[in-house]
């Protein structure tokens, strides 16, 4: 019964990380295409000065709150796997947004072995 209830949350929790981070992509998507429509609108129609700089200031505002919002939700969802000991873990908000990536791979060190390499991203404990 015990072991039941384990694998239920084990997939619940799954669920909902795999969902954070859908939902990061998104909007950092999202994001993304806003500001490039943006940029583009201001390249191709002639403005007053000061729609210039309401539309520049929409377009950076909007692409500074798309990409803080899906950092905070990939950082939320899961944990991350050191590829040499197997360890799950959960890294400092300083040392994920400034560790290199590649997808949802961070470089980062392990807290247990103390490797420093690309570790995955893993939607449960």
């Amino acid at each position: 019964m015990k072991s039941e209830f384990q694998t239920d949350t084990k997939r619940s929790e799954e669920k909902a990380n795999r969902l954070l981070l859908r939902i990061s992509v998104i909007i950092g998507m999202v994001g993304a295409v806003t500001y490039i429509f943006l940029v583009f609108l201001l390249v191709l129609q002639p403005m007053v000065i000061g729609w210039r700089i309401a539309t520049i200031a929409i377009a950076v505002l909007h692409l500074i709150i798309g990409v803080a919002l899906a950092l905070y939700l990939e950082y939320k969802a899961g944990y991350y796997e050191c590829p040499e000991c197997g360890t799950r873990y959960v890294p400092k908000v300083s040392t994920f947004l400034l560790s290199p990536h590649m997808g949802f791979r961070r470089k980062l060190t392990c807290p247990k072995c103390g490797e420093r390499k690309y570790s995955k991203k893993v939607m449960t404990k």
